[in-house]
């Protein structure tokens, strides 16, 4: 081989050699470039999908979830009224809302009612799922479908109108969160929390929530506050066509509403939402029919709206007091949370109100010239109606017009002056139930000690009304004339503790003042028997103590309410008949009640005799003369009246009342009760229900024993079964 030949193939070889390193630098300068790019893709997606993940995280606060149970508040609280319709409720028993009053509603801002989505008819739920969001069954809380062509009608305009691409999870959302801002960062929140929403409720939950949050218009949120406002009824009662009115308000309620619509938006409900429905079959074509040629009658309810901006009435005001102390003693609420419920918790308080007896009082209260002939300016006065459950059927704080709410009652706050009105509770009733003395016993009218007067004298005390002791008096004399020293006497042969623990354990009295440590204490008050008590005594509080003497002895705390049930219609607080106390025996009651009748019949409280009815009673006046009381059963009612002076003297004590210028209690009892009466839903009882344990007899007149023949005066008697006297020696 030639050098030339060897050089030519040596350089080919070169040449060979040298092209290749060129294609494999070619080849890998190329592959280099393609892992670049695909890294370089690979951390720009990282870069983005990190970057859309802090986006994410900084708009989507994971603590941020909607709790939907929490959308049970802010609905207004409804007060009912039903009188023997609600009386069931203390046996465990319900009530249709329908049949009752709605006495009054407390609405923070606008009319809402929470109602669980069984008590809205299946209608009334598709007319909104077939306006607002048809496929609400189908997606999972974003309909991406509705979202898009929504975006892009913004600028390809292929819809006539605006499209709205928001489901009614979203509006739920917007509604819930008050998040309503047109921006990007909104609405990417907005799907998250509504996807996020969906995973944590059904979708009854969420269409619940949404049929509770919608507005309506006219302050009306929800379809239960709505429905009452336009037509007066329960959701539960509308018609297909008014659901359908109701639908279409939701998507312009300031105008397109069943009250302020005009023609059009009225002919436009009919022509979308109704065509729609049958459309999706939610609504057969004989519905639609029906339905389309259905004229809207409106029932605005203005009531409703007159009863959430009137004054409330004492009675009011005592239902609202009692639901928030029970909220704080039974159920650990703060004094603030509990406000907060009363307000905005869409609380059912179901009262023991009869608005005829409530009326009644107030009619009766309305003028000072219904209390005598003085200045109406110089006296306050209060009453308070039950019955023999402990249920208040009305209350009255003072004479005139009631212009502000939540007020001081003196019924039920102020510490009264009960006089004489303390003995049947303090001595006759216990010291009968303790067998130490029967209807006829005689005891001595006598002074029981000496005290001293306001000028240091040592003068016999007690004193009687009368300013006389009488001598040998029955049981049945001392309470019909009301002498004060027997009821003394009483007193120290049960002690007084023993009259404080009766007064406070049975018969629920709160005023008592037992610190023994304070200046002032009615533990050693010689004078309790006879009210002179410490502190006085709430009036609502002294007549559920007088109800045992009409119910067989049985003892219930004065309440205002049955039940009180949250948005949901769970129980929070109610008064049961479980509730009640033996406070004395049946006998004991019936034997008292017979010595109170003749307090009525000839005695203190003759002015309270009523034609049609029994009335047994007790009377009571203060030392000063200031104060008047008077406590009376029917047999249906116990209701008590209370007068006082408000003049002062010169030394700033209480000017003395006149019976020449105001009606005494009794008058004022006698006269205020035909009316309240009157409004029993049955016939008023002739007569009491009396224990079979007391017993019938005649007694001596002058020793108080069982009258043999040859006793010159006798009077039937009344006696427990197991403390009836023995025979008159005497004569």
């Amino acid at each position: 081989m030639s050098s030339r030949s060897a050089a030519y193939r040596r350089a080919r070889q070169n040449h060979k050699s040298g092209a290749g390193r060129v294609v494999k630098k070619t080849f890998s300068i190329i592959g280099k470039t393609l892992i670049s790019l695909f890294l370089i893709c690979v951390i720009t997606g990282s870069i983005v999908a990190t970057a859309l993940t802090v986006y994410v995280i900084k708009f989507i606060d994971p603590n941020s979830g909607i709790d939907l149970s929490e959308r049970q508040s802010n609905f207004s609280t409804a007060l009912y009224a039903g009188g023997s319709d609600l009386a069931q409720l203390a046996e465990g028993g319900d009530v249709d809302r329908e049949s009752l009053t709605v006495l009054q509603e407390l609405i923070p801002t606008n009319r809402r009612e929470y109602v669980s989505l069984e008590e809205i008819p299946e209608h009334v739920q598709y007319a909104f799922i077939c306006t607002e969001d048809r496929r609400f069954y189908e997606h999972s809380g974003v309909d991406f479908k509705r979202t898009f062509l929504a975006f892009a009608n913004l600028f390809l305009h292929f819809y006539s109108t605006e499209q709205g691409g928001s489901t009614i999870t979203q509006q739920l959302i917007k509604t819930v969160t008050g998040d309503n801002d047109k921006t990007i960062d909104r609405k990417v929140q907005e799907i998250f929390r509504a996807m996020n929403l969906e995973k944590r409720y059904s979708k009854d939950d969420i269409l619940e929530g949404y049929l509770n949050e919608v507005y309506l218009g006219n302050q009306c949120t929800g379809v239960q506050a709505a429905s009452k406002f336009y037509f007066n009824k329960e959701v539960s009662r509308l018609s297909i066509a008014e659901a359908a009115a109701l639908a279409a308000t939701a998507q312009t309620p300031s105008y397109c509403n069943p009250l302020d619509g005009v023609d059009e938006n009225a002919q436009r409900r009919n022509n979308y939402t109704l065509p729609v429905m049958r459309e999706m079959g939610v609504i057969s074509e004989e519905e639609y029919s029906e339905a389309i040629g259905e004229t809207l009658k409106l029932d605005i309810n203005t009531g409703r709206t007159d009863v959430s901006e009137k004054t409330y009435s004492y009675f009011v005001d005592q239902v609202l007091n009692e639901v928030s102390s029970d909220l704080q003693s039974k159920l650990d609420y703060t004094p603030e949370e509990a406000e907060d419920l009363l307000v905005n918790g869409g609380l059912k308080i179901y009262t023991t109100e009869t608005t005829g007896m409530q009326k009644a009082l107030e009619n009766y209260y309305s003028t000072g010239r219904n209390f005598g002939s003085g200045s109406s300016k110089n006296i306050t006065s209060c009453m308070v109606v039950m019955d023999y459950t402990g249920a208040i059927r009305g209350m009255v704080s003072d004479i005139g017009e009631k212009t502000k709410n939540r007020v001081w009652n003196q019924a039920t706050m102020e510490n009264l002056n009960p006089g004489s009105s303390m003995k049947p509770i303090a001595a006759y009733a216990p010291a009968i139930e303790k067998n130490l003395v029967t209807y006829s016993t005689v005891m001595q009218d006598k002074a029981f000690t000496k005290l001293a007067d306001e000028d240091g004298k040592m003068r016999d005390w007690p004193k009687n009304y009368d300013g006389r002791y009488h001598g040998s008096v029955s049981m049945l004399t001392a309470i019909t004339q009301s002498y004060n020293t027997i009821p003394v006497f009483l007193q120290n042969m049960l002690t007084t503790s023993n009259v404080i623990t009766f007064l406070r354990d049975n018969l629920g009295l709160t005023t008592l003042v037992e610190d023994t440590s304070t200046p002032n204490t009615d533990v050693g008050n010689i004078g309790l028997a006879i009210g002179n008590l410490t502190n006085g005594i709430h009036l609502h509080e002294l007549t559920a103590a007088y109800q045992v003497f009409g119910n067989g002895g049985v003892y219930h705390r004065p309440h205002t309410y049955y039940r009180v049930e949250d948005s949901l219609g769970n129980v929070l607080l109610e008064h049961t008949e479980a509730d009640a106390t033996q406070a004395i025996s049946a006998d004991t009651a019936s034997v008292v009640n017979k010595m109170m009748q003749s307090v009525v019949q000839r005695g203190t409280g003759t002015a309270a005799r009523l034609s049609n009815t029994t009335v047994a009673g007790k009377t009571g006046t203060s030392d000063a003369d200031e104060a008047w009381t008077f406590v009376g059963c029917t047999p249906d009612l116990v209701a008590g009246t209370w007068i006082g002076s408000t003049a002062r003297d010169a030394a700033g004590k209480p000017v003395r009342l006149y019976s020449s210028q105001y009606y005494s209690a009794a008058q004022i009892w006698g006269r205020a009760m035909p009316a309240i009466l009157e409004e029993l839903e049955d016939p008023v009882t002739k007569d009491f229900t009396y224990s079979e344990q007391m017993v019938q007899r005649n007694y001596c007149t002058s020793s108080g024993k069982l009258a043999t023949r040859r006793c010159g005066s006798s009077a039937v008697g009344y006696y427990r079964e197991s403390n009836v006297p023995g025979y008159c020696t005497s004569h």
